[in-house]
């Protein structure tokens, strides 16, 4: 796993600082007095101590000694924080008189570069970079080696080093989903969903950092409190997937204020009510995309006007794109495939590390079935099926091959099923999910959570709306009432355990 770099940013590394020491004034006041006398060449004050001066935490030692912050006075300070040693002096600590438009706690790699970005974005604005060593660059800053053109690094202490990952996955996704959307300083996300998932760090946080604007964090999503938290952070954008939204349609509470957001991504299939239900509520008609994790950035985002709730839309620009036949294995270039409402598999070109994924992690199998190598170009086979919208040449999601069952011949998306039935009164959501059939191949079975629990919708009157509302095909053959859908720490229904 090799990174090249062949032309080292010398240059950007001597404007975040890396080759300067933090100073007084870098300092503000003397609130931490501990801390910051380490920062100053200074012993800690006598009452702060507590370890013996001649302590050292791992690798304070040698000419890193006073590098990496772990010694005697700066625990000691921590310490005295805790313990409210300096609340006293608060009021004796002098007036800086100076202001900040943005204060960064810590200067390793990720506080520089969020520094780093934020000044590219408001080139006129100021920018405080609070660090509790005496250089920038965090415990990497003094092992940084250049070998044969690759950059190695390593923690201070280790004996190891480590050839990290590239950042162009990360720059191509900001640069690119703040295009997409025309973000601007003044937009602020509301970020509900797990930071460790793509959808937060890509479609939201990477593009806001990319253009100076503002994210709005929450420690849960919440489907009752969402239009309120939207509302009171003064959020203009959001992005949620269609499960989330049907949760938030079913638990708001009576008096939810309506919101008025420029712009929101949704993903995977919502039914045409609950799609302007919610766009009522919103302020704007959701736009829905199209993307996974190994894709980096959006691969599809609907252009229709007004947006629709049946479309991701054409592949965005520079997103090379073939529909893969799921029978016969033979690629088309988009525009030139079978009919409209045929399924097909989705298959992505481009370059691994850059604007799709590196590889998969520990897994060379998985990686050589994803990234296949033909004329030149690497290719992603996403696993995902789509079908052309007729008359406009933009797609539809129709589900992951798993998730598109033959019914007595008859392609069915169980996704768009689902999609379906979560419309039906007295539904909460509901999944749906293929089984053997030796008459019809295969049938769809449902898996219904009801909004009402003391109260859920019979059986036959939910197979009588399925046959007002579903192709034959498509209506399932057996109903099964749940408690709940068992799902992944993203949201995701654990279809295996149904």
């Amino acid at each position: 796993m090799k990174t090249k770099n062949p032309r080292p940013r010398h240059n950007e590394a001597r404007s975040l600082g890396l080759d300067r020491q933090i100073t007084r004034r870098d300092f503000v006041g003397a609130t931490l007095i501990g801390s910051g006398a380490i920062l100053l060449g200074a012993p800690a004050p006598a009452f702060s101590q507590g370890l013996p001066t001649s302590w050292n935490g791992y690798a304070g030692i040698g000419d890193y000694s006073r590098s990496n912050g772990n010694i005697a006075s700066v625990v000691n300070a921590a310490h005295g924080i805790r313990d409210g040693i300096y609340e006293a002096r608060i009021d004796s600590a002098p007036q800086v008189d100076e202001l900040y438009d943005l204060i960064i706690v810590g200067g390793g790699f990720a506080g520089l570069i969020a520094a780093y970005e934020f000044h590219k974005a408001r080139p006129n604005s100021r920018c405080l970079v609070l660090d509790n060593h005496p250089v920038f660059g965090g415990e990497a800053k003094q092992n940084q080696m250049l070998v044969d053109g690759v950059m190695l690094t390593g923690p201070q202490g280790s004996n190891d080093a480590v050839i990290p990952r590239p950042d162009n996955n990360y720059a191509h996704v900001a640069d690119t989903m703040s295009a997409v959307v025309g973000l601007r300083p003044e937009h602020r996300w509301l970020v509900t969903l797990p930071l460790f998932h793509a959808n937060a760090q890509y479609y939201c946080i990477a593009p806001a950092i990319a253009v100076g604007a503002s994210v709005a964090l929450t420690s849960t999503f919440s489907a009752s409190q969402w239009l309120r938290q939207a509302r009171d952070l003064s959020a203009t954008h959001a992005s949620l997937f269609a499960a989330p939204i049907r949760m938030i349609l079913a638990r708001r509470p009576a008096d939810a204020p309506a919101v008025r957001l420029e712009h929101v991504w949704f993903a995977q299939n919502l039914g045409a009510r609950h799609y302007d239900e919610f766009a009522a509520l919103a302020g704007c008609r959701p736009r829905q995309l199209y993307g996974m994790t190994e894709t980096v950035a959006i691969v599809c985002a609907d252009v229709c006007d007004p947006y629709r709730n049946d479309t991701i839309g054409p592949p965005i620009e520079g997103r090379p794109v073939v529909l893969r036949n799921p029978e016969t294995g033979a690629d088309a270039p988009l525009g030139e495939e079978a009919q409209p409402g045929e399924p097909a598999e989705l298959v992505l070109g481009g370059v691994p590390g850059a604007d799709i994924f590196l590889e998969y992690l520990d897994d060379p199998a998985a990686t050589g079935r994803s990234l296949v190598q033909r004329d030149g170009t690497t290719w992603f086979h996403t696993g995902d099926m789509v079908a052309r919208v007729a008359g406009n040449g933009a797609l539809r999601f129709v589900g992951r091959r798993d998730d598109v069952i033959k019914v007595s011949g008859e392609n069915v998306s169980l996704t768009e099923v689902e999609a379906t039935l979560a419309q039906a009164p007295g539904v909460l959501e509901c999944a749906v999910l293929g089984r053997p059939d030796p008459v019809r191949d295969m049938v769809p079975v449902a898996y219904v959570v009801p909004r009402d629990r003391e109260h859920p919708p019979a059986v036959s009157d939910l197979a009588e709306w399925s046959e007002r509302n579903l192709a034959a095909a498509a209506r399932p053959r057996d109903w099964h009432l749940i408690e709940a859908l068992p799902r992944t720490s993203v949201g995701k229904v654990r279809r295996f355990k149904l």
